[in-house]
């Protein structure tokens, strides 16, 4: 998800007219049990990178080592309110902050 930058292809003088932006999966590799794992982390992503832009402040693409914590802290209020969402990073990192390097 970090890696796509959806504004790639469109024109700088077009970008205003993008409204929003859609997380997709596969339907012939997903069923009831690995729905909820692998959609709810993948679309938190992409929402971040929907919503603040695929690039940082010095014109950067966004990186994943530095979202996963904060991926990882939303995987787990899915999980407090009974989705069973993936782990984004290793349940160490979570509870060790930046002692992980992906």
């Amino acid at each position: 998800m970090y890696a796509y930058d959806p504004l790639s292809n469109i024109p700088p003088n077009l970008t205003h007219l993008v409204l929003g932006g859609e997380a997709h999966i596969w339907s012939e590799q997903t069923d009831p049990v690995n729905l909820d794992r692998q959609v709810w982390p993948r679309t938190c992503a992409a929402a971040e990178v929907l919503w603040s832009g695929a690039k940082d402040e010095q014109g950067r693409n966004r990186s994943q080592v530095t979202a996963s914590p904060r991926l990882a802290e939303m995987r787990e209020r899915l999980v407090a309110r009974g989705v069973a969402a993936e782990p984004v990073q290793m349940p160490f990192c979570t509870m060790n902050g930046t002692q992980c390097a992906l």
